[in-house]
């Protein structure tokens, strides 16, 4: 149930992105330091329930966790869950959360915009899927 838990929660992450959007503009958003620190905590945890997902079931399939965090989507791909596509899109993914985590570049704010306009969140979610979908055909979910 873990990996669908945690699924379930990036899904309750979007849905709430979406709420947000329906009741406020971007410019709103990240002009407001309280709104755009929740969306930035969203987004964070989201990305690491994903990175967790990724983490888990290549630990299932018996295989070393990667070095980092980005290398998680190309162990993916490796391993046919991924497409090149979607392993560059882990690694991009998971580099946001390493800036918002680690406020290296600082949060640049219209990059948060075309996140939250283009709906680009789900991609999270689009991936966290493809993982769980392979999972439950391997009858992978501790």
């Amino acid at each position: 149930m873990e990996l669908k838990e945690r699924f379930e929660y990036i899904k309750k992450c979007i849905i709430n992105l979406d709420e947000l959007l329906k009741k406020h503009n971007t410019d709103e958003i990240v002009n407001s330091f309280i709104m755009l620190a929740s969306i930035l905590y969203i987004l964070q945890t989201s990305i690491q329930a994903l990175i967790d997902i990724g983490l888990r079931f290549l630990a299932e399939l018996g295989k070393k966790p990667p070095s980092t965090y980005g290398d998680i989507g190309e162990a993916l791909r490796q391993e046919s869950i991924f497409t090149k596509a979607d392993a560059d899109l882990f690694k991009k993914i998971v580099g946001f959360r390493n800036i918002v985590v680690h406020q290296y570049l600082g949060i640049d704010t219209n990059l948060v915009k075309k996140i939250l306009d283009e709906r680009l969140y789900y991609d999270i979610m689009k991936l966290a899927l493809k993982i769980l979908e392979n999972a439950e055909r391997r009858g992978i979910d501790p």
